[in-house]
């Protein structure tokens, strides 16, 4: 009889420890199920297996941490190329300018030089004849240059109209652009709470006092972090907007008008983490609560054990030992593995808490980095474009003085040859003083009119080459468009080929469960079975999880 009840009682533990165990299986399908429900384009080509499943998120979460790696070494690599081509345009800008400076100063003393022999009355009346052709040649470049003016006035109209209607498209694509980011941002952070949620119920349901204190600790410090990053994120936002302005025409003066998106992403992780302080101390007080019965439950079979194990050593001295030391030793075996169990749990909560840390911190890094890239590589850009439209400025420019003062000394020549052949005229054909002056003064005010008119047709076609860069950005920015929708109906799909999968998966699950507890006869064996199982599943969990701790112990 004593080993009968012995028997029993091992039976009934060993039902009630089936029983939890499923359950905490049972809720830890249920959160992978509900994750495959949420976000089925996650788990495509992934079979229904629970681990398939898991692993699949484990080798998600190192993806990114790679993806993130490759970003950070394509920004440094891109810094190197920008300053790279920097100097090379600022040493060929020198050169040039050095290059039209000694050429100059090379023509002015050729053309002092041939024109000294020029010095008697005849001169003067070439060069005065010169100087008539002179003022017609630069009457006729200036009627070329006011039509060419012209119709680059009423091309540059019809281009402010188009910069103005591109304004407005792109702004509008600006704003979905940020919706579509906010919505990648908000799968991510939710993806982020069930991978908690699964390392959460890996576990079993006891934790302590203790464990929780520290957990409160530990968050404590991660939201402090957390501020001081976003406070270095906003002064070195202020610094950029104060140092380079023209980087923020189109928008308000105020620092919350320019950056409402990042403000609202933060706000809506606060509110996160609000609501995952809710819902952990929930959880903890429903595993308190659990570890509370537990406790009493173990308690009372404790005393129950012994009263009954020291009633019937009075009664049957020469049966009862054997059966004693067995229960005994059984529940020596419970309070180990339980010690066992609660050392584990601490481990685990010690390592997710560490795993949901380094990945706040990849998240924000990972922002801040995209976020100084764009910046850097527009401000890169800028400084690319001024320098070649100075350089390509200065090329042209050198290019028309050397044409002038070629043509200019081959005039000086001519007249010099004339003059050596022709005979000297008389006086009255010499012209007086004040002709001269007052074609001189001709020649200036028309000189002074083509520097006009040759600044404003520069000014013209650099804003021209700006309406052809703004093309190219609206494109890019719709291609960007294109992408994001994309990926959305991409995820659409993947969640909803998943919900069907998990439904299928659900349906075959419950049912083999109950095959398996129809037999009433050989149940004691089957519990140990599935018992067993039910550990050796619980045991491959930990092991990636530890596996992954390993290989990765930065994250």
């Amino acid at each position: 009889d004593n080993q009968c009840q012995t028997d029993d009682q091992q039976h009934d533990k060993l039902t009630q420890i089936n029983i939890k165990l499923k359950r905490v299986l049972q809720t830890f399908k249920d959160k992978i199920h509900r994750i495959v429900t949420e976000r089925p384009e996650l788990f495509i080509n992934i079979s229904e297996d629970t681990s398939d499943r898991l692993d699949h998120l484990i080798s998600t979460v190192q993806h990114q941490a790679t993806q993130i790696n490759l970003l950070q070494t394509d920004h440094t690599s891109t810094l190197a190329m920008h300053d790279e081509q920097l100097q090379t345009l600022i040493q060929e800008r020198n050169a040039l300018v050095e290059q039209q400076r000694f050429q100059s100063i090379d023509k002015q003393q050729e053309s002092t030089e041939l024109k000294q022999p020029l010095s008697t009355q005849h001169d003067e009346d070439e060069s005065n004849q010169s100087l008539k052709e002179i003022i017609k040649q630069q009457s006729e470049q200036l009627k070329d240059l006011n039509e060419k003016y012209i119709s680059l006035s009423s091309k540059f109209d019809s281009n402010i109209n188009l910069e103005l209607e591109f304004q407005r498209e792109k702004e509008k694509m600006e704003e979905r652009l940020i919706n579509y980011e906010n919505q990648i941002e908000n799968l991510i952070y939710e993806r982020t709470n069930f991978l908690e949620e699964i390392e959460k119920n890996k576990s079993s349901s006891i934790q302590t006092f203790d464990n929780e204190k520290q957990t409160d600790d530990k968050l404590l410090k991660v939201n402090s972090k957390l501020k001081r990053v976003l406070q270095t994120f906003k002064d070195k936002i202020h610094r950029i907007v104060i140092e380079k302005p023209d980087l923020f025409t189109n928008v308000g003066e105020e620092t919350t008008e320019r950056f409402d998106h990042i403000i609202a992403t933060v706000e809506y992780q606060a509110v996160q983490i609000d609501l995952l302080e809710t819902e952990r101390e929930q959880l903890e007080k429903q595993l308190r609560n659990k570890i509370q019965e537990l406790q009493n439950s173990f308690d009372a079979y404790r005393n129950q054990m012994q009263n009954e194990s020291s009633i019937k050593s009075q009664q049957l001295v020469s049966t009862t030992p054997p059966t004693d030391d067995i229960s005994r030793s059984n529940i020596e075996n419970y309070e180990k593995q339980i010690h066992q169990l609660q050392q584990k749990l601490s481990q685990n909560d010690d390592e997710r808490t560490l795993l949901r840390e380094r990945l706040n911190e990849v998240e924000l890094e990972f922002r801040k980095i995209l976020d100084d890239r764009t910046t850097t590589t527009n401000m890169y850009e800028e400084q690319l474009q001024s320098l070649i439209q100075e350089r390509d400025a200065l090329v042209q420019q050198h290019v028309l003085e050397l044409i002038e003062n070629q043509h200019e000394i081959e005039k000086l020549q001519e007249k010099l040859a004339q003059f050596q052949q022709s005979p000297i005229p008389s006086h009255a054909d010499i012209p007086s003083n004040e002709d001269v002056q007052s074609l001189q003064k001709i020649i200036e005010q028309q000189s002074e009119e083509l520097k006009d008119l040759t600044e404003k047709y520069l000014v013209i076609s650099s804003q021209l080459e700006l309406q052809d860069e703004i093309n190219r950005q609206k494109k890019d920015t719709e291609e960007k468009l294109q992408t994001y929708e994309n990926q959305i109906q991409h995820l659409i799909h993947q969640h909803e080929n998943l919900v069907e999968e998990l439904k299928t998966k659900t349906s075959s699950t419950i049912s083999t469960i109950d095959n398996q507890c129809q037999t009433d006869d050989q149940q004691h064996d089957k519990l140990t079975q599935i018992n067993i199982k039910l550990k050796r599943v619980l045991q491959t969990f930990k092991d990636k999880i530890h596996r992954i701790v390993t290989e990765r112990p930065e994250l």
